[in-house]
């Protein structure tokens, strides 16, 4: 019985030891993936890193020979001259909000008609037919430009009361149901006329340059301000982290200044 009972102390022991080494094991594996997670991290922290670095060491070289071609000594957006473009991802007759804000935001910014203290301009998205039939409501289409700027500013005038003293601008694009979302076709800033490339204020700039390939919005403006809505980082909670990690980067490549607006 003595042998019997040392027989079974020694295999219960040896199990343990079983046990315990396949728990090190997973241990070790499960620290070893973390390792490996926070390696890939690092090493992500520090390309973004490096891009940055090049990219403030060309934005100073870009900026100074832009302002120095165009002879502007503006010190601030307040001062009088100043040209203001607001480009936005969406047009009436679509009644969003990034059709609609930027919209009275422009007619708010050039105020009635004559001398003004500032120029602004509007540039949305022109969409071909087939789009238009899928986004604006009851079954509204434009067959030119012309049309569709002539019907916005006939539902601004009424809406605020005078004709306001801005012009409207266009961008071809494209709607893409997947994503509710409209996208430009090439280089928006193409765009807009050299003399008018002062202040940009870019409504949902996420969309506007996720997909820009042209020329840097910080070499063409003197200014850029994004206009974010808020709203729109709680719609995206369970990866909240790399959205806004993801937007800083954008944000250092694209713009000055952000603004957050309640959506």
């Amino acid at each position: 019985m003595d042998a019997l009972h040392s027989h079974a102390i020694e295999e219960q022991r040896a199990s343990a030891g079983d046990q315990d080494s396949d728990h090190a094991k997973g241990d070790t594996s499960k620290h070893g993936g973390f390792r490996a997670l926070a390696g890939l991290a690092q090493d992500l922290q520090a390309k973004v890193a490096k891009v940055l670095h090049l990219q403030h060491a060309t934005k100073s070289a870009d900026e100074e020979t832009s302002h120095e071609s165009s002879g502007v000594s503006f010190r601030s957006v307040r001062e009088t001259g100043r040209a203001f473009v607001i480009v936005t991802t969406a047009s009436l007759p679509w009644m969003t909000g990034t059709a609609v804000n930027p919209l009275l935001r422009a007619a708010y910014l050039a105020g009635r008609p004559g001398p003004g203290e500032r120029r602004v301009s509007l540039l949305v998205p022109w969409l071909p037919l087939g789009d238009q039939q899928a986004v604006f409501p009851g079954g509204r289409t434009f067959s030119s430009v012309e049309d569709q700027r002539a019907y916005v500013l006939n539902w601004v005038s009424q809406r605020v009361g005078y004709t306001p003293n801005f012009q409207l601008l266009f961008y071809p694009a494209r709607y893409y149901k997947e994503m509710g979302s409209i996208f430009a076709v090439g280089d928006i800033t193409e765009y807009v006329p050299e003399a008018e490339a002062d202040v940009a204020l870019l409504e949902e700039p996420e969309h506007l340059t996720w997909f820009h390939h042209g020329c840097r919005w910080t070499s063409k403006f003197h200014h850029v301000c994004w206009l974010v809505l808020v709203l729109r980082l709680t719609h995206l909670i369970n990866c909240k982290c790399l959205i806004r990690g993801l937007r800083s980067f954008e944000v250092e490549l694209s713009c000055r200044r952000v603004i957050a607006q309640l959506g």
